[in-house]
């Protein structure tokens, strides 16, 4: 083979190598499992036969079990011993924790999204401490209550009456 077919062969590799598909088998099954369950689709706590499911998708048992093992990875799948491959429910612990990420990712959108009139604007999203109004003082009393540092005891004073250093 002469070097210049060798680039022409070389140079055809590589304009198509787009077109090729990095993925495995078992990765695109597990995508198609993946599309069923956060579709709602598949619900906490069914079974996955995987008998139907290698018939359905025109796998071997090998990648359908390889696809399940990238879902049990993930957390969105349970095997069960001698019971089979379940999706897995999501217990108080995980919905506290589901909520707390939401709660985290909302404030950050809010916070990041843009102002009505198109600039970015993180002011309008998330007052200030300083900027919240303070709640009256209570019945009888002109100003707010002094702040810890100058209510404790100074070392030249003495903390109670008839206490002595």
């Amino acid at each position: 083979m002469r070097y210049a077919d060798l680039v022409t062969w070389l140079d055809d590799i590589a304009a198509a190598r787009h077109e090729l598909d990095r993925s495995s088998t078992a990765a695109r099954v597990a995508d198609l499992l993946r599309d069923q369950i956060t579709d709602g689709a598949l619900v906490p706590g069914a079974r996955l036969p995987e008998e139907d499911l290698c018939r359905a998708a025109k796998v071997s048992r090998n990648t359908m079990r390889e696809a399940f093992r990238l879902l049990v990875q993930e957390r969105l799948l349970v095997h069960e011993f001698n019971r089979g491959v379940f999706v897995r429910r999501v217990g108080a612990d995980g919905l506290s924790d589901l909520y707390r990420v939401r709660r985290i990712l909302e404030s950050e959108g809010v916070r990041c999204a843009p102002a009505p009139n198109g600039t970015r604007s993180t002011a309008s999203a998330r007052p200030s401490r300083t900027a919240r109004p303070r709640p009256p003082p209570p019945a009888g009393r002109t100003s707010a209550p002094p702040t810890s540092a100058s209510t404790a005891p100074s070392r030249r004073s003495s903390a109670a009456p008839g206490w002595t250093r």
